[in-house]
């Protein structure tokens, strides 16, 4: 039997080297895709951190903040991590979500001396 593959539920492309920033409603499928397919550059996931926004969530509701969640030209999400990981686990969940792609991540690799 041939594997098949998961569709792109995504109504974008997060591995581009064209700058861009949108608004978008993140659905489950959506942030399962995402944490799956697009989380291979980030810091380890805390449990803790996502409670906090579980705990936020049932006492506020979905906050807009204002923080993007961010795709490098590779794709891969720089932050967020920890939202999407809620709202993955959510089947009836979704938040409003800045999206900026094609986020350079050199500075996060390079010394400071090497950006100036």
């Amino acid at each position: 039997m041939k594997p098949t593959k998961t569709p792109d539920p995504l109504p974008f492309n997060p591995c581009t080297t064209k700058r861009d920033a949108f608004v978008l409603k993140m659905t489950p499928p959506m942030a399962r895709y995402i944490l799956k397919y697009h989380n291979n550059d980030n810091r380890e996931l805390k449990p803790a951190q996502v409670n906090k926004i579980s705990q936020s969530v049932a006492a506020h509701g979905w906050l807009f903040d204002g923080y993007a969640c961010c795709f490098n030209v590779e794709g891969n999400i720089t932050e967020k991590q920890h939202g999407l990981t809620y709202i993955a686990r959510d089947p009836n969940d979704t938040a409003e979500y800045d999206v900026v792609i094609a986020v350079s991540y050199t500075h996060l690799t390079l010394p400071t001396s090497d950006l100036v």
